[in-house]
């Protein structure tokens, strides 16, 4: 498939919540509010989200409650040297720049992907079937996997900085490639990868991520 213009926006509804693409200043203010007490020092400042953002617009998925951000979900298109890099132990957070869209949309695509952030607030973080991560999890990764320019085999990746983050990672099919020790940032490493759509959801949903269910779109 060649992809050359832009996704629509992504706005999905399941009962109380919202999952939609940030949609500009406020909205990346709102998702900063909600990584400080998770990531602190490591929280990019406005003005170098909103470079990186207008870089790439689709790649910060936020899970509202009414007017509150509650959960939010990064997936970046990555440069092939950077990523080498990165995973190599080398480069460090504040060396990456997201590919342009304009990039994504060449008929190169992009097969690696870094997960920057995956939030759920503490409200919301008891076990339970109605817990709404695995709806952000399910419709940002649905949407993403039908809308980038995703070229295959294509590799998710991302770091965990806290045990209750490896877990979640574990939980989803995700492997340790690098120990903390091993990395620039000092947090383990871990990827997914895929050979193709079928394969990456397959390997999601046998892990536990409830299958996307028709909703309401907004």
């Amino acid at each position: 498939m060649h992809f050359n213009t832009p996704p629509a926006p992504y706005c999905q509804k399941f009962g109380d919540f919202t999952i939609r693409h940030a949609r500009g200043r406020d909205d990346l203010i709102a998702n900063i509010e909600l990584q400080l007490p998770e990531y602190g020092d490591y929280t990019w400042p406005i003005e170098h989200v909103m470079d990186i953002w207008a870089r790439y617009p689709y790649a910060i998925y936020l899970l509202w409650e009414g007017d509150r951000v509650v959960g939010n979900f990064h997936l970046w298109p990555a440069d092939d040297d950077w990523a080498d890099s990165f995973l190599a132990g080398q480069a460090g957070y504040k060396d990456f720049t997201p590919k342009s869209l304009a990039e994504v949309l060449s008929n190169d695509r992009c097969q690696r992907w870094r997960v920057s952030s995956l939030i759920i607030h503490p409200d919301y973080r008891k076990p339970s079937k109605m817990n709404p991560i695995g709806f952000l999890l399910a419709a940002a990764l649905n949407d993403w996997a039908e809308t980038a320019a995703l070229r295959y085999p294509v590799q998710v990746f991302t770091t965990a900085y806290t045990p209750q983050s490896a877990a979640l990672l574990r939980r989803f099919g995700f492997e340790k490639i690098r120990e903390p020790e091993q990395m620039a940032n000092n947090t383990p490493l871990y990827a997914l990868s895929a050979n193709s759509k079928s394969e990456l959801t397959q390997t999601l949903f046998r892990r536990g991520l409830p299958k996307f269910l028709t909703a309401e779109t907004a």
